[in-house]
């Protein structure tokens, strides 16, 4: 029997595997993989999928570190999305016609400086 699990930088398990039941298994429970539509490096922003539900329900009970930027350009982006640090949900970024709002919940894994990093990369992608 031959069984090993890796972790790929689309951010999905890799199992090879030679196990009939595990096989069987996998394939009755594939997850869909994220909806990444923005990636540079280390930051991501993905499309808020029903597997989100859970984490929103824990962050509630989190006081956010928030973050407004203005902004005055159309732009093609979803109105809500998460943020991704090393393809970890670290918070949750809302747009309206002028302001860009950033909750970020993980607060002790993304630093200050990897934040603002983050936000000039989505200003940039908004113009």
């Amino acid at each position: 029997m031959y069984t090993d699990v890796f972790y790929s930088e689309e951010g999905d398990y890799i199992t090879i595997t030679n196990v009939r039941k595990l096989i069987s298994y996998i394939k009755k429970n594939q997850s869909k993989p994220r909806d990444y539509f923005y990636r540079n490096g280390i930051y991501s922003f993905r499309q808020i999928s029903d597997c989100d539900h859970e984490l929103n329900e824990d962050w509630k009970m989190i006081t956010p570190n928030h973050i407004d930027l203005n902004h005055n350009k159309n732009h093609t982006l979803p109105n809500e999305f998460m943020f991704c640090f090393y393809w970890i949900e670290v918070g949750k970024v809302t747009i309206t016609a002028n302001k860009i709002s950033v909750d970020i919940y993980e607060k002790d894994l993304i630093s200050k400086i990897d934040l603002d990093v983050a936000m000039n990369l989505l200003m940039d992608y908004i113009r």
